[in-house]
């Protein structure tokens, strides 16, 4: 089955194939959350504001950029998909 263009493949793990796409907006709005709140914290203490800068634009992109990965339902296991998985369905 495909869904948001992610071959599915049973769990390496436990060879389950209940699993799920990771969602993408979650992981986005988590490095937007820390971002603003390291960015407040370093209005109280400024030097905090030489470190929140960078590590924010790293957590951003690399929330963006991340590639696809599968969350397995039953042993909670996640990894990327396989270029074998792509025979599968």
């Amino acid at each position: 089955m495909v869904e948001s263009g992610i071959k599915r493949e049973p769990c390496p793990k436990c060879g389950s194939r209940n699993v799920e796409p990771v969602d993408r907006k979650g992981e986005m709005l988590s490095a937007i959350g820390t971002t603003v709140v390291g960015f407040l914290l370093s209005l109280v203490f400024a030097p905090v504001l030489i470190l929140v800068i960078p590590a924010g634009i790293y957590l951003i992109y690399t929330a963006y950029t991340l590639p696809p990965t599968l969350n397995c339902l039953d042993c909670r296991k996640r990894w990327r998909p396989s270029a074998a998985a792509s025979g599968e369905g």
